[in-house]
């Protein structure tokens, strides 16, 4: 939070719209908005409470120790990653995926 300021009836959970104290337990998401400790995320994978940083899909969230790509396993540090119906994966793998699925498709042509 550090940088960063809010009016005092402005700083509030952005999913229960709690007022929060100053000292209160929260979590930042990247896009600013709070979220109390009572609101937090389960990591979809682990399925713990996500305490520190919150990595969000469309529909899943994830601790930054659990966001990583399903094939190679290795941690998505820089948030740039594919969401695909088989799972997330990093750009590398994502587009090594793919060319190797089209030229499959066209030696089948």
């Amino acid at each position: 939070i550090e940088g960063r300021r809010w009016h005092l009836d402005c700083f509030r959970c952005n999913t229960c719209n709690i007022l929060l104290e100053t000292d209160a337990n929260l979590l930042l998401l990247g896009d600013g908005a709070l979220i109390c400790n009572a609101c937090v995320y389960d990591c979809s994978a682990c399925g713990n409470k996500i305490e520190d940083l919150a990595i969000l899909t469309s529909d899943q969230a994830f601790c930054a120790t659990c966001f990583r790509c399903r094939n190679c396993e290795e941690k998505i540090e820089n948030l740039r990653y594919a969401r695909t119906s088989h799972g997330i994966f990093c750009m590398n793998c994502h587009e090594s995926l793919m060319a190797r699925r089209r030229k499959k498709t066209r030696e089948e042509a």
